[in-house]
C-alpha cells in the first residue's frame, strides 16, 4: 500500500492521486504556511508555551504516522510547515520507512540518510531507523525551537554527527 493512502491525518499531506507505474508520482493537496526553518530563521526561537503547543501537535501526527508502520527518519524545520491553523504538518516523506518493507531508498556512497543536526544516533551508525529516530529528531527540533540553534553543530556535517554520539557516550539515555 502507498504512503500517501496510509497517512489520513489533519497534520499530514493529503495524497489526492498517485501511482506506482513507470515513473511514480504522487499528488498532494496544497497546504498553506511557512517553512518552519524559514520561521526560525526569521524569529530565531519560540516562546516556551508555543513551542510545547507545536511539538505535542507534532508528536500527534508522528505517533499516527506510526501507528500505521510508517517512519520518517528526516523531521526538521525544513520538513516542517507552519500552517495558518498554528500546527506543524509533515512533509517529504522521501526517506520514510515502512515497517516490514524493503529498504528503497537510494543510499548514497554512505549509509547515513538524513540530516546531521537532527539524526538519531541509529541512523548516523547506518542502522535503518524507527519510531525512536522520529522521537530523537522531534527531540532535537524542540531544541532548537527553544533555543534558537540545533542542539548540535560543526563546522562540517561529521562535526554534528560526532556531537550526537559522543553526547550518548557520557550520557547514555533510552528515548
Amino acid at each position: 500500500m502507498a504512503i500517501g493512502k496510509l497517512l489520513n491525518h489533519p497534520d499530514l499531506p493529503v495524497a489526492l492521486s498517485c501511482s506506482e507505474g513507470s515513473p511514480p508520482y504522487l499528488v498532494l493537496k496544497f497546504i498553506g504556511g511557512e517553512n518552519l526553518a524559514n520561521v526560525l530563521h526569521e524569529k530565531g526561537r519560540f516562546p516556551i508555551d508555543q513551542a510545547v503547543i507545536l511539538v505535542a501537535n507534532l508528536l500527534e501526527a508522528i505517533h499516527h504516522c506510526h501507528k500505521q508502520g510508517v517512519y520518517h527518519r528526516d523531521i526538521k524545520p525544513e520538513n516542517l510547515l507552519f500552517a495558518p491553523d498554528g500546527h506543524l504538518k509533515i512533509l517529504d516523506f522521501g526517506i520514510a520507512l515502512m515497517e516490514g518493507g524493503p529498504r528503497v531508498t537510494w543510499r548514497g556512497f554512505s549509509g547515513l540518510m538524513g540530516t546531521p543536526e537532527y539524526m538519531a544516533p541509529e541512523q548516523i551508525r547506518g542502522e535503518r531507523g524507527g519510531a525512536q529516530s522520529d522521537i530523537y529528531s522531534i527531540r532535537c527540533l524542540l531544541y532548537n525551537m527553544l533555543v534558537g540553534t540545533p542542539p548540535f553543530t560543526g563546522d562540517n556535517p561529521l562535526g554534528s554527527l560526532s556531537r550526537h554520539l559522543i553526547v550518548l557516550w557520557f550520557f547514555p539515555m533510552r528515548y
